[in-house]
């Protein structure tokens, strides 16, 4: 990791070990919005790509393309990864909420 390997400018180890931890904190954030990006606005994202091609569907006279169909299974797949990681991070977040505040 280069947050962790940037040489830091005092000789006290301790001082070393936190600000190299501030860094790795700081870093891991941008990291995680990058690979992960805002949970919510992708949910919404699909969702309304989930209802466009649903639309699509409702309004065509002739049987929806094969294209459309398995394009709405993926994203329903999409869709169905992002609530489960959505509800594990709820999860996670309300534990360690609690950890902190108790009952």
């Amino acid at each position: 990791m280069r947050s962790w390997s940037r040489p830091t400018s005092q000789n006290w180890m301790a001082f070393k070990l936190k600000e190299k931890l501030r860094v790795l904190k700081v870093d891991l954030k941008v990291w995680n919005n990058k690979v992960f990006g805002i949970l919510g606005h992708r949910i919404d994202r699909i969702s309304e790509e989930i209802s466009d091609l649903d639309l699509k569907a409702e309004s065509s006279v002739l049987s929806p393309v094969e294209v459309e169909v398995e394009a709405r299974h993926k994203a329903l797949d999409a869709l169905w990864g992002l609530m489960k990681c959505k509800e594990s991070y709820l999860y996670q977040r309300s534990k360690s909420r609690w950890l902190k505040e108790g009952d």
